[in-house]
């Protein structure tokens, strides 16, 4: 558990210390990274801090993203455009989950992209929190197709708008080399006890990390909190 002031900064050098582990170890670095407004200054230090020789290694997807077009302002990839990949100083080797088609095509197109480019798994991810406990785009409610085994899910019916969004699935995201969960705000606390407690109804309490598994707070977050 990381208690700070500024979490998204202490995450972002947290994540480039271990791109740097990873692809020192094994030549290339697949991470995923999650949307919204709270990573932003995640993003934004990325593009200042992560060394230029770094990037001919590094895949970057997303841990899940709205089934919007890339620019528009929903957009967890386009999000990541503007903050990141248009000030990087090299090209960034990322995977959209956009594909162009409707839902399900894309949901395919996005799986074999994923199977053929990242071997369908990662090393390092950020994923963020809901005040409503969800993760990525798996919403408290039926479990069952979020335990499923695929890689990939398509959500069609969101609780939160847009209703449309595909996302990666808890045994992805569990199967990290290192795994972050970055939350802010006393509105998240609830939840966060929740999942300390792992309440069973929340999704993020079946994340079951392999390896290294770092919670980066704010205070108002963390208050009370016993890991």
């Amino acid at each position: 558990l990381h208690v700070s002031a500024l979490p998204a900064m202490a995450c972002a050098d947290w994540l480039i210390d271990r791109v740097e582990t990873v692809i020192a170890e094994q030549g290339r670095c697949r991470i995923a990274l999650p949307g919204g407004t709270t990573p932003i200054p995640l993003l934004d230090r990325l593009a200042e801090k992560l060394p230029a020789e770094l990037y001919a290694g590094l895949a970057v997807t997303w841990i899940d993203d709205r089934h919007v077009p890339l620019t528009d302002p929903e957009s967890n990839f386009g999000l990541a455009q503007a903050h990141w990949f248009a000030k990087a100083p090299a090209p960034v080797n990322a995977l959209p989950m956009w594909r162009g088609g409707d839902l399900l095509a894309d949901r395919n197109a996005f799986a074999q992209a994923f199977a053929a480019r990242f071997d369908s798994a990662l090393d390092v991810v950020v994923v963020g929190l809901g005040e409503d406990g969800h993760v990525a785009s798996l919403f408290p409610g039926d479990l069952t197709a979020e335990l499923a085994n695929g890689a990939v899910l398509a959500i069609g019916h969101a609780p939160k708008p847009p209703a449309e969004r595909l996302t990666l699935t808890l045994p992805v995201l569990s199967g990290a080399s290192y795994l972050a969960l970055l939350a802010t705000g006393a509105a998240k606390n609830a939840a966060l006890r929740r999942v300390a407690e792992r309440d069973p109804t929340l999704p993020a309490s079946h994340l079951n990390p392999r390896g290294e598994y770092t919670w980066f707070l704010d205070p108002p977050a963390a208050k009370g909190l016993n890991l």
